[in-house]
């Protein structure tokens, strides 16, 4: 971090934290924006790490810039309910923001260990709090064919060419391990190992 700085002062540019899903990481090191308050712009949000229909998000910048963002966003969009914005001030101030915070990064952390015992013995990628994971598919498989027959069974997965910045995308399928109840999350993975190894050749 301290080396990214150093070249972002060098060479005279901003950095950018997107800093909504950090609270996943548990114990986290000083945002960028406590090594270079000069120059970075930090952004949180609280639809992901508290509710989703908490659709609060906020900027920490440079005072100097806090006019020129602020009319760069009410240029797309104006206002939020005041009510919303209460509550989410309220709540970051008097704890519960963290309370929640830490029970997300429970769960997540749960959801993960199911993840990885359904799916033993198969590769896959994916951060121990994080909120996905990557199935690495055997390369007879064609994704798109894999996916379609998910989406057949009422299990909706994203392939890796959506998210490539490569020419060539990897041989993958995202799954999404927070949009599924928890007593129904093993049920579902199960299903997704079946249908992989099952799929004709």
């Amino acid at each position: 971090r301290k080396e990214l700085v150093d070249i972002a002062r060098e060479a005279n540019c901003f950095l950018i934290e997107d800093a909504t899903y950090a609270f996943l990481a548990g114990k986290q090191r000083a945002p960028l924006i406590a090594l270079a308050p000069e120059r970075t712009i930090y952004v949180g949000s609280l639809s992901k790490s508290v509710a989703s229909g908490l659709r609060f998000g906020y900027i920490v910048a440079p005072k100097i810039y806090v006019r020129q963002i602020r009319s760069v966003i009410r240029a797309s969009y104006w206002s939020m309910s005041s009510l919303t914005t209460a509550i989410a001030t309220s709540w970051m101030a008097d704890g519960t923001v963290k309370k929640l915070e830490t029970h997300q990064r429970r769960e997540a952390r749960l959801r993960q260990l199911i993840a990885q015992d359904i799916f033993k013995g198969m590769e896959t990628v994916a951060h121990p709090g994080g909120l996905f994971l990557w199935l690495v598919l055997p390369e007879e498989l064609r994704m798109d064919r894999i996916a379609t027959d998910l989406a057949k069974r009422g299990i909706a997965v994203s392939k890796a060419s959506a998210y490539a910045t490569t020419r060539h995308a990897p041989h993958a399928l995202r799954l999404g391990l927070s949009s599924v109840p928890l007593d129904k999350l093993s049920t579902v993975l199960t299903e997704v190992r079946t249908a992989i190894e099952q799929f004709p050749i």
